[in-house]
């Protein structure tokens, strides 16, 4: 079982088991769709559907076996105003990483292509998102930055920050769009949207 399924906020499980085939969700899953996935759960025990986004070739692979129904893209996700088309990233397994420039000196890196949350999600055909997971290993506000709120406003939102200075910088970023609910975990939070005028 998904470590992820144990625990989950029992709002957001109500709300999955009343709309079940109306999600849509966004997740850098590791490594193979599977493996650490907080989305598993819902597309496997619950009948939704996703979008899985997954930067490292081989990981990206994963996802086709195992979670065949998601809409799946390979790319890294940044911000609206990133100027590159692709991304260097570091491919190490559960905690692959973008690293500066092209390459880096003793670093297995590889290029993968560069965009916005917005844009995997047009092209997904994303209309309602109940539930959107963000495990970005440090780059959650670029992310975030690339996602248009006033089209694609997730209901709930749970967002990995490696640290207590990110947590503060998400909270600012989301202020008066998102309360957070909830501590799920030392790293986990769940937000939820505040009532849009």
């Amino acid at each position: 079982m998904d470590r992820n399924s144990v625990g989950k906020p029992p709002s957001v499980a109500d709300s999955d088991a009343r709309n079940p085939k109306k999600v849509a969700r966004s997740a850098t899953v590791r490594p193979d769709g599977v493996f650490e996935s907080n989305t598993y759960y819902l597309e496997k025990f619950r009948g939704s559907s996703g979008v899985l986004v997954e930067p490292v070739p081989e990981m990206f692979r994963g996802i086709a076996i195992n979670r065949p129904t998601a809409k799946a893209f390979h790319c890294t996700l940044v911000a609206a105003d990133h100027p590159d088309s692709t991304v260097s990233i570091a491919a190490d397994h559960a905690v692959s990483r973008i690293v500066p420039g092209r390459s880096a000196s003793g670093i297995n890196t590889v290029q993968v292509p560069a965009r916005t949350l917005t844009s995997v999600l047009a092209e997904a055909g994303a209309t309602t998102i109940d539930f959107l997971s963000l495990d970005v290993e440090g780059f959650e506000l670029k992310v975030l930055s690339g996602l248009d709120f006033s089209r694609y406003h997730p209901r709930y939102m749970l967002i990995e920050c490696l640290d207590h200075n990110s947590r503060a910088a998400v909270d600012a970023l989301l202020a008066g769009l998102y309360r957070r609910v909830e501590e799920v975990t030392y790293r986990d939070a769940l937000y939820a949207s505040l009532p849009q005028a």
